[in-house]
C-alpha cells in the first residue's frame, strides 16, 4: 500500500512538473509572438512613413521643376516679345503701337 501511495505520488509530481513545463513554454511562446507582432508594426510604419517622405519629396521637386519650366518659358516669351518690338521699332522704323 505505502508503495502505491509513493508511486501515486511521483506520478503526480511528474505530470504536475510537465503541466509546469507546459505552461511556461506556451507563455513564452506568446511573448515571443507578442514581440514579432511588435517589431512587425513597428517596421510597416517605419516604411509607411519612408514611403510617404520619399513621395513628397518628389512631389516638392516636380513642383519646383515645373515652376522654373514656366519662369524659363516665360523669359524666353518675354525676350522674344522684346526683340520682335526691337525689329518693328527699330529696324522697320515702324512702331508696334500704330
Amino acid at each position: 500500500m505505502l508503495a502505491r501511495v509513493v508511486m501515486f505520488n511521483r506520478c503526480c509530481s511528474y505530470s504536475s512538473s510537465i503541466v509546469v513545463v507546459v505552461v511556461v513554454v506556451v507563455v513564452v511562446v506568446r511573448v515571443v509572438v507578442v514581440v514579432i507582432g511588435l517589431v512587425a508594426v513597428v517596421v510597416v510604419v517605419i516604411v509607411v512613413v519612408a514611403v510617404v517622405v520619399v513621395v513628397a519629396v518628389v512631389l516638392v521637386v516636380i513642383i519646383v521643376v515645373a515652376v522654373v519650366v514656366v519662369v524659363v518659358m516665360i523669359t524666353i516669351m518675354m525676350m522674344i516679345h522684346v526683340s520682335f518690338y526691337l525689329i518693328f521699332d527699330r529696324v522697320l522704323n515702324t512702331s508696334v503701337k500704330d
